[in-house]
């Protein structure tokens, strides 16, 4: 579902993903990637083969417009997959071939965690040690 809330002076674009309910326990999880008036693109919940499509179409979008650095704010991610991990790749890649930069902010530990286990800790430092 992708929604536009012409009345909020921080949020251009929201797109909303529902996992289902094959999750244990059954319930609903949302995926929410809104991009903010900023520019600066918001994500929370689980970053996986379910998911990555969002990600990528709103990151993609922003490139379009983006002036120097695309910032993913990653406060809200819960978790990522290897199909969210290749998605970040092949953002960081499309960005540097249009001259500009990807940056991840406020990555939790269980995400960086992943980042540092699988070497993308090096195209995606942690933002704190800079």
């Amino acid at each position: 579902m992708t929604s536009a809330d012409p009345m909020s002076p921080d949020a251009s674009t929201r797109y909303v993903a529902r996992e289902g309910d094959a999750k244990a326990g059954g319930g609903m999880d949302d995926f929410v990637v809104e991009t903010r008036a900023d520019g600066v693109i918001v994500v929370s919940g689980e970053l996986d083969i379910a998911t990555v499509d969002e990600l990528s179409a709103a990151a993609r979008a922003a490139l379009e417009t983006t002036a120097s650095t695309l910032v993913l704010d990653f406060g809200g991610v819960t978790f990522v997959d290897s199909t969210g991990l290749g998605a970040l790749v092949r953002l960081r890649k499309e960005a540097e071939h249009r001259g500009l930069g990807l940056r991840l902010d406020g990555v939790r530990p269980e995400v960086r965690r992943v980042l540092d286990l699988t070497g993308l800790s090096e195209i995606f430092p942690d933002q704190a040690e800079l």
